[in-house]
């Protein structure tokens, strides 16, 4: 079964840490972040220590399936290659 968290950082206090403490402790699952700070949206994983994606704005149903998907694809990649 596959597993994708959703978060919306915003608010957030310190959410870097967070998500670093998260990912350790449970490294199956995918993590989509959002967050109206970011300047474009992220389908890459370059943001790979704390998520598979993530997007400025969730409300736009066409950006949060492709940053679904892109999420769910880059965490298989990173599971495969063991590099989590």
């Amino acid at each position: 079964m596959r597993k994708l968290l959703v978060i919306q950082i915003d608010g957030l206090q310190d959410p870097a840490a967070w998500l670093i403490e998260f990912c350790a402790g449970f490294p199956d699952v995918a993590i989509v972040l959002v967050s109206r700070h970011f300047a474009r949206n992220d389908l890459t994983g370059e943001r790979r220590m704390i998520a598979d994606a993530s997007i400025a704005d969730a409300g736009k149903r066409v950006p949060f399936a492709m940053a679904v998907t892109a999420a769910l694809s880059n965490h298989d990649e990173y599971l495969a290659r063991r590099i989590i």
